[in-house]
């Protein structure tokens, strides 16, 4: 909990794709998304890209290759970020290719120096994103699509309908 309070301070989030971009849009925290390709080998992949990358000697490179073919046949047509899918609308900043530490800055800058910018994002943010509490409501929706009881602090796995 200490974590999203934390986010929700923040003027300005720097990070990498993945969850956590719908953390920090459900926080409502304007964020530039960098997809670095400078060592596509070090991209945590699942899947056959992930056992590609162990094999002995060749996985980097084979990894490498793998990445950097996929990037330059599919491109990046789609966003990277889950906001910027989600909600159809480039909401979160995202930089990819080989980057640096002063584009990245740069890129930072131009958000920082603008409030206005960053309260817009926010607005759409919360219109946009999912409400916290989505868990809880999907547990509820399930229970009442499924006729259950919540189990009691006195009978765990207590259920109606279970043949007892």
């Amino acid at each position: 909990a200490d974590r999203y309070r934390h986010m929700r301070s923040a003027d300005l989030a720097v990070t990498i794709p993945g969850t956590n971009t719908l953390e920090l849009g459900i926080a409502g925290v304007p964020t530039v998304v960098m997809l670095p390709l400078n060592r596509p080998e070090s991209i945590p992949l699942e899947g056959i890209g992930h056992w590609i990358g162990l094999l002995p000697l060749v996985g980097g490179l084979l990894k490498r290759a793998l990445i950097r073919t996929f990037v330059q046949v599919r491109g990046l047509r789609r966003p990277i970020s889950l906001p910027n899918r989600m909600s159809g609308e480039p909401l979160f900043d995202e930089i990819s290719g080989d980057l640096d530490a002063e584009a990245v800055v740069e890129r930072c800058r131009v958000w920082l120096d603008d409030p206005e910018r960053r309260d817009r994002v926010r607005e759409r943010l919360a219109r946009t994103m999912p409400a916290p509490g989505a868990a809880s409501r999907l547990v509820d929706r399930i229970v009442a699509l499924a006729d259950l009881e919540p189990a009691s602090s006195s009978q765990p796995g207590a259920r109606r309908g279970a043949g007892g």
